[in-house]
């Protein structure tokens, strides 16, 4: 022990550079375990500690011990350096200290215990908050902040993004996020897991600022790197608004545009993601992306081809829609090796023949209406009822076509010849239950089947007259001839006449029309118009529904999710808190259990009765027909219930956090609760934050359904209703937790006020802003905070935790105006009031422009 005396003796010494020295010397030798224990043992450790303590100590030196601690941290006590490194980190405007307590914390926090006593204290909040006034540090509090949300830190993060912030935070937190994430896949797992996603599907819907969208995007890519999560990005209904920002962006943001397309090339490598991307409005925009001029746009579209055309569905759509040719030109013009092979790539899936029977169950499911099915979309036997809920036809169960004496034929060739089998008996509708196929059938059956087929051809071969009428149009074959031997496929389409006359091949569409087909004859034009129609209403049902089911489907969860909280919590919670009037053993106090759960078991009791409207109707959901608004109309006049636990939730993370660190019998039984299985691996505040997320859920998923409704439909009245509503009350809700918010915010600086007789607290009365500025004059410069609320400017010296006032200035007398920059005078301006005035140094522009606003306001 000795042996360290002249070494205590410099970290002691008035004397900086002998401090100095002696910790060099310490950071030198501390990789060395036999240095580092007899150094710790002589009372060094405690010296440190003190020279982080002493306010008047150098920044550099206490930079130096910082580091020296971050050498030694496996040996000491946590709990002794934590408290002075969090007054550091909330005080300290030297970045090289800053950093070098961040990779001490970084340290600490690879062990499970020392990361319960950094959350307990707080450290996760802390450096949530460091990033809004320290961006360029987004990285360095990164790490320490992503090995304390291996527990559940990752909420204080999230909460970010489900509340109302400034934008420059949102992004903050974005960028953090993606920090985060994009190196590890278990904490893209943890983010997930933590409800991530509802908040950053919420953003890509409702945020208009470019940036904002473009580092959602980035972060929901970041997480499509671990593909089980490709699964739930697609059930968190993230895909839609992606293909919105693919219309809506078109020659307007290349970058968000980019980013777009390689979120959903991530997630195509999933076969169920390209299953629901069937018919969903992609191609237009992919087609549009390929004749961008923007190169990388380009080649994350031809990406996306690649992945979609694994489907045979999505690869039918696309070379129907011409996706070949601006492909194939690309390659031509394209000098770059990796951008080629990437064209070539997804013109090479594209190309693949598409299989006989998804070809045929395409043509059944999209050439199967009749004119009345085309002119009635909404008609109870649409095509689009819950028999038809998957996007198209599963490969694994292809619909073969009937050959009926009712419909049109074509002959799909090895050329590119066609033409069309009129019959003269009337065009009927067919059943929506696939017959069997002629191979199936008797044989005799399949013998009369041939033989009438053989007298039509004979009938035509014979048939030598000119054609007369108001002319008609041939509805087209599909477009690629398909190798091998003929086949003959059956389009179920109103009977049409060719544009021209084709001696031999055409019956006259007069004869033999039954009394449904004898009816105006529609024109091409009209022809043309329905068909669109169908084609367009078509997915757009089809999406009505999957969002429907979708509402359900987390309807259900999230009731659930209640139902645990309320019999797993609060019931036994409630039940010792009366018990406790005889024997004393409350888990928590009346008070805590009010501040913790708030009203949950009132949102339950709502949610539940949404449910069960939910679930009455859904079982025989008509997309077409079915009416969601009207069960959501009532929940949506309740939703204001939700207040008072939405501005308390702030309170509840205290309480909770309070609670389990000072009631061990507490901590113990939510420690036992979370091992059962209804709780998912989850704790207690991942489900206690559901209710602040579920209303900015239910204006996602409301948005969605009356963007796929029509203003036909029954439902569209109740169902505008129903998100205005529920838009109303999320704003009416985040101004009240932001008053709330403030409120407390004007409570803990009055708190904080030392020997004041200033009032703060007052009807009216909200925080602005508060930071430190340097007062340059004459006499020299000095470091002051300042507190901006509405109507007063407070001027106080920061002493550890607490505030003296200097001065308390009544707005109205205050002035502020620019101050020009001049050697050693930055980011200034003036402020003036009465006969006082001084020039106010900020730390940026930013910061000053913050301040000459909130002033002139």
């Amino acid at each position: 022990m000795s042996a360290f005396g002249p070494l205590l003796n410099d970290l002691v010494s008035p004397d900086g550079l002998d401090r100095e020295n002696a910790l060099q010397y310490i950071i030198n030798e501390a990789a060395s375990p036999q240095f580092v224990m007899p150094c710790v043992n002589s009372g060094a450790l405690n010296i440190l500690m003190a020279m982080l303590r002493n306010e008047d100590e150098s920044p550099y030196l206490q930079t130096c011990a910082v580091w020296a601690l971050y050498f030694t941290h496996n040996i000491m006590l946590s709990d002794q350096v934590i408290n002075p490194i969090i007054v550091i980190l909330h005080n300290s405007y030297n970045m090289d200290l800053n950093i070098k307590c961040l990779s001490l914390i970084t340290n600490l926090s690879t062990s499970e215990q020392n990361r319960a006593v950094l959350n307990q204290k707080g450290v996760s909040r802390l450096l949530a908050e460091m990033i809004k006034s320290n961006p360029d540090m987004v990285v360095h509090i990164a790490r320490p902040l992503r090995n304390m949300l291996l527990d559940r830190g990752v909420v204080t993060l999230i909460s970010i993004l489900s509340n109302t912030f400034d934008e420059y935070i949102v992004r903050e937190a974005l960028s953090l996020l993606i920090t985060l994430c994009v190196n590890s896949d278990l904490m893209r797992k943890i983010v997930v897991a933590s409800g991530a996603l509802t908040p950053l599907v919420y953003l890509l819907r409702s945020q208009r600022d470019p940036d904002i969208l473009d580092l959602t995007l980035k972060v929901l890519i970041t997480l499509s790197l671990s593909a089980e999560n490709e699964i739930k990005l697609l059930n968190s209904g993230a895909i839609f608004p992606v293909i919105d920002i693919l219309n809506v962006c078109y020659n307007q943001n290349n970058s968000l545009l980019e980013q777009a397309t390689l979120l959903l090339s991530n997630i195509t490598c999933n076969s169920e993601v390209q299953k629901s991307l069937r018919f969903c409005g992609l191609v237009q925009p992919l087609q549009d992306l390929l004749r961008s001029n923007d190169k990388g746009v380009q080649v994350q579209a031809a990406r996306l081809i690649t992945n979609l055309c694994l489907d045979e569905y999505n690869r039918s759509e696309l070379l129907d829609a011409g996706t070949q040719q601006p492909l194939e030109a690309l390659i031509a013009k394209s000098r770059d090796i990796e951008s080629k092979s990437v064209f070539q790539a997804a013109l090479s899936n594209l190309i693949i023949p598409v299989s006989d029977e998804v070809q045929n169950a395409i043509i059944d499911q999209f050439g199967s209406m009749s004119i009345d099915d085309m002119l009635s979309p909404m008609m109870s036997e649409s095509p689009f009822s819950s028999a038809h809920s998957s996007p198209s036809p599963s490969p694994s169960v292809p619909v073969k076509p009937v050959q009926t004496s009712s419909a049109p034929s074509i002959i799909i060739g090895s050329g590119n010849q066609s033409f069309f089998n009129s019959r003269s008996e009337p065009t009927r509708p067919r059943s929506r239950d696939p017959s069997p196929s002629p191979q199936s059938r008797p044989a005799a059956h399949r013998e009369d089947a041939e033989k009438k087929r053989e007298e039509e051809k004979q009938k035509e071969k014979n048939y030598k007259s000119e054609r007369t009428g108001n002319g008609g149009i041939i509805l087209p074959t599909h477009p690629r001839p398909r190798p091998g031997q003929a086949k003959e496929v059956t389009l179920n389409a109103p009977a049409a006449r060719p544009s021209r006359p084709e001696s031999g091949r055409h019956k006259p569409l007069g004869e033999g029309l039954g009394p449904r087909t004898m009816r105006r004859q529609l024109n091409m034009e009209e022809r043309l118009t329905i068909r669109k129609k169908a084609a367009v209403t078509h997915p757009q049902m089809l999406r009505r529904e999957k969002i429907a089911h979708e509402l359900l489907q987390t309807e259900m969860n999230y009731v659930e999710s209640l139902r645990v909280v309320v019999d797993l919590f609060v019931k036994p919670v409630t039940e010792s808190v009366v018990q406790s009037k005889e024997d004393g053993s409350a888990l928590l106090s009346s008070n805590e259990l009010r501040g913790i759960f708030s009203v949950i078991e009132v949102i339950y009791k709502i949610n539940s009765e949404f449910l069960d409207g939910l679930e009455k109707v859904m079982p025989s959901f008509n997309p077409a027909s079915t009416q969601i608004g009207t069960i959501a109309l009532p929940l949506t006049t309740k939703l204001k219930h939700y207040e008072r636990y939405v501005t308390n939730y702030d309170t509840t993370i205290t309480l909770y956090t309070n609670a389990m660190r000072e009631r061990p019998n507490f901590a113990e039984f939510v420690t036992a609760n979370r091992q059962k299985p209804a709780m998912k691996g989850l704790d207690l505040l991942s489900f206690l934050i559901m209710p602040v997320q579920r209303i900015p859920r239910y204006i996602m998923l409301f948005e969605d359904l009356l963007k796929n409704t029509t203003e036909e439909h029954p439902d569209h009245k109740d169902l505008s209703q129903a998100l205005q509503s529920t838009k109303e009350t999320a704003k009416y809700l985040n101004e009240a937790k932001r008053q709330a918010e403030n409120t407390n915010r004007v409570v803990k600086i009055q708190e904080s006020l030392m020997n004041s007789d200033v009032t703060l607290v007052a009807d009216g009365r909200h925080f602005v802003r508060e930071g430190t500025m340097i007062l340059h004059s004459k006499k020299g410069s000095e470091q002051y905070h300042f507190i901006l609320l509405n109507d007063l400017l407070l001027h106080t010296v920061q002493k550890k935790q607490k505030y003296k006032v200097i001065n308390s200035i009544p707005l109205v007398e205050v002035s502020a105006v620019e101050h020009p920059d001049s050697a050693g005078v930055k980011n200034a301006f003036k402020l003036s009031w009465g006969k006082e005035a001084f020039v106010l140094l900020c730390n940026s522009p930013a910061d000053k422009a913050g301040w000459l606003k909130d002033l002139k306001r």
